[in-house]
């Protein structure tokens, strides 16, 4: 036995073949229809005969020291599995033939071949030849076919076979391949390595099999485009730059690498290697141009593959698609059917080029034209996104013929479900929400409006003190249109008579944390150009005589109103126009905004929210939002507009210091309640003895602020049975949410969508150059409202978060920018990645973050909570199967709970405080 090195691309399909990973990628089948007589012995002689004949299909690989080394050639006897297909349905002898095919061959036993024969008739079979992209590729098993029908005609006449071409031997690449390595690596450093559309992961399948979809392209369609472009490029390439545009429309990215199969001429070989080339396109190009910067690469002396990864990324040997995630192959035709010795043999199917890429586009011929084939990962994409792009590809086709000069990002591909107003219409006039409250009031004036513990307050009891406050306000010399700073010690019933008054008065409400820092405090004070504090509750802030205020006055349970500070000096108005309410944005991109809002604004959004989801007396609804943000308004307001009852959490059974939530909404028999998810999260995960089984009143849970997983989806649909969960989205520019989507039972998708626009709000998603995107493509959400706040009406607000356009017009929000990381040359989706980790077993929540270590190199570190005992290791190996290499997070760090803000989100700076440590572990955790 002879020993020798195996190639490097050898050495990476050893590797994938002993971790298992993407298993389906590395064999290459050839399946044949035999027709007629068939002579099982000569057959079985002829395939022995292609191990004889091809010393490829003789050798194996073992295991030195934990490396391959290619041992042989043996000559070792083929034997032929026989199977009787003969009352076997239609689908079940595919289900055979999938598995032959996908059952594992051994790389340390000679041949690398299996050879299945199922009998259908007598006159009727099938034969199915499975080898190893180690050492067989696709073109190869071509000839091997070729083979196959010169060996089975010439036995069953009793002669020796004579054969046309070459044996199957190692092909390398030539000098000139490896003197261009140099420019090739320049070229594609800083490339995105994984653009392709964004997987929206069809659960609940885990079928990890390739599927594929298709469409005919008439010869008259493809001859037309070669004279079109015939001083650009060839057809070929044509087609491959269609492809890359369509790529960049369907995945927001307009730097990608795009993976090609390279055949060397004049020799035939087992390792079929893939080119990668860089298409950039960032600076939006006419496509008669992208089709000439392509033609120019493809042209330029091949560098293969492997040369690339051991140089670019050493670490991604293992990976299926190096390089890039995406391909674009001109395959060959199938073998013409052969008729040998009365027997016609038809090539059924056969193994293709780029099956290590998860998103392939294919044009094959047949009869005279051709068809375009998307060959994806079943288990990473679904076939309505298959079906979108397919579409936009057809329609890109059209439309370069038509407009071949028509620039990458401006182009339109699919039609929109729905146009958009040239204009922003008018904001219509509405009641203020103090008038939809009074009428609330007035139509039930004893019905329970408050209730926290064994205490309540009437309709009438909140009219009675908002009054009161009002009264209190003018007093002091309030004028309408002068803020009102309402600094709440506790969610007493205070507050939400405060809130009532400051507007009856004409004020400006806002909302002050005590929990800030004293310059921020007084900063937004004096920004906000406060006239009064209004402190409700018993406790009295130390800060209070340092506010910058004129006026300072208390609005206790017990002891009513006090007036610590009075001063006559009117303030500055905040507004030439009437405003509702100040709040400030969280400063995590820079300085906190002042957003201003509308009195006609807010009562949009309250009115559409009762009248949409019925909200009515009798609701019980709980108040969980943060009072430090916009969104409290429509936690409170919604409710009282409506007539129903507003229930205040005791103590700070909101977070998770108190594992009591669940058990509160149970007894308070709550029906409509909205949350965060981070937030909802911890109290799922901490139960209480007196938690109720389920939640069986509660019949409207909304959420908003983060993505909303379907995981956690899953989790709240078993706790409150009856209830419908409803995603919100929106900015606080423009006014609380301008997008819903009802979350339909069972969907099992990896992260809900943001829906569709509420009334009068448009959203939707644009290309870099301002294009609307058409269903499937990814682009920055954009929303137009009539009813943004002051600073933004009648513009169109640009949000930093990215989206893909749905079929139905919908918008799937992947999130803002800094959701993605760069590791290892792959743009990842933070948000997709945990929300995969929260599909796992034995994970109750998850968050992943990009961490640095000392040296300055990224790495992906998953915060995991557990709801049952799993490892690292196996969590890290699931994720293997959906993700590529460098989206695997290196390190999983188990932990009791997430932390969550104030506002109840996802508290990222203190995860990353706390876990600073994480990088220095020499292995993962």
């Amino acid at each position: 036995m002879t020993f020798a090195m195996p190639s490097i691309a050898q050495q990476r399909f050893w590797a994938m073949h002993q971790t298992r990973l993407h298993a389906g990628s590395l064999a290459t089948p050839l399946v044949v229809e035999l027709r007629g007589p068939l002579d099982r012995k000569s057959l079985e002689r002829a395939v022995h005969a292609l191990v004889i004949r091809h010393e490829m299909l003789r050798v194996l690989f073992e295991s030195s020291n934990g490396l391959p080394r290619r041992c042989g050639p043996e000559c070792v006897r083929v034997e032929l599995e026989l199977a009787d297909g003969a009352n076997r349905s239609r689908d079940a002898v595919e289900a055979w033939v999938r598995d032959t095919i996908s059952r594992p061959l051994r790389l340390d036993r000679a041949p690398i071949l299996r050879a299945a024969l199922l009998q259908l008739r007598d006159d009727e079979h099938l034969l199915v030849l499975v080898s190893h992209r180690a050492v067989v590729d696709a073109r190869s098993m071509r000839l091997l076919f070729d083979d196959l029908t010169t060996n089975y005609a010439a036995f069953v006449c009793g002669e020796r076979p004579i054969f046309a071409e070459p044996a199957i031997s190692e092909s390398r690449p030539g000098d000139e391949a490896m003197h261009d390595l140099g420019p090739r690596l320049t070229e594609l450093l800083g490339a995105n390595y994984a653009v392709a559309p964004p997987a929206d992961f069809p659960l609940p399948s885990d079928d990890a099999a390739r599927r594929c979809r298709s469409f005919p392209l008439n010869r008259d369609q493809l001859m037309g485009l070669a004279d079109l472009f015939i001083e650009d490029g060839p057809v070929q390439v044509v087609l491959m730059a269609a492809y890359a545009q369509v790529l960049a429309r369907f995945s927001g990215d307009y730097d990608l690498t795009l993976a090609r199969p390279h055949r060397r001429q004049g020799s035939v070989g087992p390792f079929e290697s893939s080119a990668v080339l860089r298409v950039n396109m960032t600076d939006n190009p006419p496509f008669r141009q992208l089709v000439r910067r392509l033609q120019t690469s493809t042209a330029r002396p091949h560098v293969p593959v492997e040369a690339l990864l051991v140089e670019l990324r050493p670490l991604d040997t293992l990976e299926d698609g190096p390089i890039a995630r995406a391909a674009f192959d001109f395959a060959d035709a199938h073998p013409s059917p052969v008729e040998r010795a009365g027997l016609c043999m038809t090539v059924r199917d056969i193994a293709q080029s780029c099956a290590e890429y998860p998103f392939v586009l294919r044009l094959r011929p047949r009869g005279t034209g051709h068809v375009v084939d998307l060959d994806y990962r079943a288990h990473s994409f679904s076939a309505q996104l298959i079906d979108s792009f397919l579409d936009a590809y057809r329609a890109l086709l059209v439309r370069i013929a038509e407009y071949p000069d028509g620039r990458v990002q401006d182009v339109p591909l699919l039609p929109l479900r729905h146009t958009f107003p040239s204009v922003t219409p008018a904001a219509r006039k509405y009641p203020s929400v103090c008038e939809l409250v009074d009428r609330a009031i007035a139509a039930a004036p004893n019905a329970p409006a408050l209730v926290k513990g064994e205490r309540s307050w009437s309709y009438g009891d909140l009219a009675r003190l908002a009054g009161e406050t009002a009264e209190k306000l003018r007093s002091l010399g309030h004028r309408p249109g002068e803020t009102v700073a309402i600094c709440p010690t506790a969610r007493g019933f205070e507050l939400y008579a405060a809130l009532l008054g400051a507007w009856q008065a004409g004020g400006i409400i806002m909302m002050v944390n005590s929990a800030l820092p004293p310059a921020q405090r007084t900063s937004m004070l004096e920004r906000a150009r406060a006239r009064t504090l209004l402190i409700a509750g018993d406790e009295l802030p130390s800060w209070w005589s340092a506010v910058p205020t004129a006026n300072v006055v208390v609005l206790a349970p017990d002891r009513g109103w006090s007036i610590l500070r009075e001063k006559r000096s009117p303030a500055l108005p905040l507004s030439q126009e009437p405003a509702a309410y100040v709040f400030f944005t969280s400063g995590t991109t820079g300085t906190p905004k002042a957003l201003l809002g509308r009195h006609d604004s807010l009562s949009h959004f309250v009115l559409w929210q009762r009248d949409e989801f019925a909200v009515e007396r009798g609701d019980q609804c709980a108040q969980l939002t943060s009072l430090f943000t916009d969104a409290v308004l429509r936690d409170i307001f919604t409710p009282l507009i409506s007539g129903a009852c507003l229930h205040v959490p005791p103590g700070r059974a909101l977070y998770s210091d108190e594992p009591a939530m669940l058990g509160w909404l149970g007894r308070s028999r709550v029906t409509f309640a909205h949350t965060m998810p981070s937030l909802s999260s911890l109290w799922l995960g901490r139960r209480a003895d007196d938690v109720h089984a389920t939640l069986n009143d509660l019949r409207l849970l909304f959420f908003s602020g983060e993505p909303l997983t379907g995981a956690l989806v899953e989790r709240w649909h078993a706790m409150a049975p009856h209830a419908e969960l409803v995603n919100l989205y929106g900015t606080s520019e423009c006014t609380m949410i301008q997008a819903f989507h009802r979350v339909q039972r069972n969907a099992r998708e990896l992260l809900q969508p943001a829906g569709k626009g509420i009334p009068d709000a448009d959203i939707f998603a644009l290309t870099p150059s301002g294009t609307p995107c058409g269903p499937g493509e990814v682009g920055q959400v954009h929303i137009r409202t009539p009813y943004a706040t002051l600073d933004y009406a009648g513009r169109i607000f640009r949000t930093e978060d990215r989206a893909r356009v749905r079929r139905d017009g919908s918008l799937e929000v992947f999130g803002r920018a800094e959701g993605r990381a760069r590791i290892r040359g792959i743009d990842v989706d933070l948000e997709q990645v945990s929300a995969l980790l929260a599909r796992q077993a034995g994970v109750r929540t998850s968050a992943v973050m990009r961490l640095a270590d000392g040296a300055g190199d990224a790495h992906l570190v998953a915060f995991v909570v557990l709801d049952a005992p799993t490892s690292a290791h196996e969590l890290r190996c699931q994720l293997s199967k959906l993700l590529p290499a460098a989206a695997v997070p290196s390190h999983v760090v188990f932990l009791h709970q997430l932390p969550v803000t104030a506002v109840g989100k996802l508290d990222r700076h203190q995860l990353k405080k706390e876990n600073s440590h994480v990088l220095s572990n020499p292995t993962p955790s």
